[in-house]
C-alpha cells in the first residue's frame, strides 16, 4: 500500500501544543489534555495510508491546497 507523507505546519503544531497546554492547565486535566493530543496526532497519521478519507475544507483557498 502506497505511504504519503504528511507534514504539519509550525502554526498548526503551535495551536495543538496551546490546545493541550489550555487543557492541561487552564481546565487543569492533564489526562484529557493528552488524551485530546494524543488522539488528534492519531488522526493526523491515519491519513498516511488514506489521504482522502476527508473531505476537503469548506474554506476555497484551504481546498485548493489539498487541505
Amino acid at each position: 500500500m502506497r505511504q504519503y507523507q504528511i507534514r504539519i505546519t509550525e502554526l498548526a503544531e503551535e495551536d495543538l501544543e496551546n490546545a493541550g497546554d489550555y487543557i492541561a492547565y487552564e481546565l487543569k486535566n492533564s489526562s484529557a489534555a493528552e488524551n485530546t493530543v494524543s488522539g488528534i496526532r492519531a488522526k493526523i497519521n491515519s491519513l498516511v495510508n488514506f489521504p482522502r478519507k476527508n473531505e476537503l475544507d469548506e474554506d476555497e483557498l484551504l481546498a485548493g491546497l489539498g487541505v
